[in-house]
């Protein structure tokens, strides 16, 4: 097993991993697109991204009020800046490499610092290379260095936890809550890490004092999008109206029915069984993670469990994508395998990245 001590002194091996992943991604589009006959415009804009494209260059109208505004007031921002602001899918692909780049800065520099157990002890950094691999091949990291929500969500959510666990409240608040701003995960994260918070006195009446404090601050900074909405449209709950249109499940039993197909909208083929098997990884995963941090395996149980109420799956490459802590301690408890099976379990998770990031290249669903 290759231990924190060897990552902490090769720490250059997790960003050249990363940038070998990201060219990878990039000459496979590449590739799509010269054979395919598809324009880069056209590539970068699919599915949500054109949601995002639009709300970035002409504001919130109609079933548009479902996405959270952080990520498409940056990418306006962005755009503005740089002359960008005909072609947002490249502004957004640009902006989110850039922060996927700077998260993936802070995850070298949190490997070779004094607080490097630690950070492994609060499911922060992967103790093996293996479950940086993971984490790198999961089956929607395409998503990392496209227009999507992603890279934002991750660097906010990470150092939500990192501040938590090196106790800085004020600044896991406000990173937090602006994690709330860009994905409905963002609730969960504010949740968890005021349990982390709070676990650092012993004190009961301190601890229920802390937790208050950071659930209030974060979700005061979540409320700017309802009050944003009334003002626009006067219902603060537009966005809610907006997305309870995606949800399928009609009753709890419905939702729960999900995970054996119970639905008649769901279906059994392989990508809906791949969906599953997903699916079932990360909810392994999240057990295994409870030995690990208790309060991170509730904000990634959550963020599983929130799921079911669509009453399928589809959406897991891409919410999963961002659990960054599942695939740490999966990918270290893969590292105890004999290695023909490590090495056969990680060819399967490049085949099915690497399968993932052509469907979204060619316009079929991805996420």
């Amino acid at each position: 097993m290759i231990g924190s001590h060897w990552t902490a002194k090769r720490t250059f091996v997790y960003p050249s991993l990363a940038i070998a992943v990201w060219l990878q991604h990039g000459l496979l589009w590449l590739w799509i697109a010269h054979t395919h006959g598809i324009s880069w415009l056209t590539l970068l804009n699919y599915w949500d991204a054109g949601r995002y494209s639009i709300i970035a260059t002409q504001g919130y109208q109609g079933s548009d009020w479902a996405f959270f505004p952080l990520y498409p007031l940056l990418v306006r921002g962005w755009a503005a800046v740089t002359g960008l602001l005909a072609v947002p899918q490249v502004a957004g692909t640009l902006i989110s490499s850039l922060i996927f780049w700077g998260w993936l800065a802070m995850v070298v520099w949190l490997q070779a610092s004094p607080k490097n157990s630690e950070a492994i002890h609060a499911g922060l950094l992967p103790s093996t290379i293996w479950g940086w691999l993971l984490f790198l091949y999961s089956p929607g990291s395409f998503i990392f260095h496209s227009h999507h929500t992603e890279s934002l969500f991750l660097v906010l959510s990470y150092l939500a936890f990192a501040a938590a666990v090196f106790s800085k409240p004020k600044m896991a608040t406000i990173l937090a809550g602006l994690a709330g701003l860009t994905r409905t995960q963002g609730l969960f994260v504010i949740v968890s890490i005021a349990l982390i918070i709070a676990g650092h006195k012993r004190d009961r009446k301190v601890q229920v004092r802390r937790f208050t404090f950071v659930c209030f601050g974060g979700i005061a900074i979540m409320l700017l999008f309802p009050l944003y909405q009334y003002w626009q449209t006067g219902n603060p709950w537009q966005s809610v109206q907006m997305r309870s249109n995606w949800s399928h499940a009609t009753s709890w039993f419905s939702a729960l029915q999900t995970l054996w197909f119970g639905n008649p909208w769901q279906n059994t083929k392989l990508g809906s069984i791949l969906h599953h098997v997903v699916y079932g990884l990360l909810i392994g995963g999240t057990a295994l993670l409870w030995r690990v941090s208790r309060p991170m395996a509730l904000y990634t149980a959550l963020s599983l469990v929130v799921m079911l109420q669509q009453g399928e799956l589809i959406n897991i490459f891409r919410y999963g994508a961002v659990l960054f802590s599942v695939w740490f301690v999966l990918g270290d408890r893969l590292s105890r395998c004999p290695t023909w099976l490590k090495i056969a379990c990680l060819a399967l998770m490049v085949a099915l990245n690497y399968s993932v990031t052509w469907s979204y290249a060619i316009n079929r669903w991805s996420y």
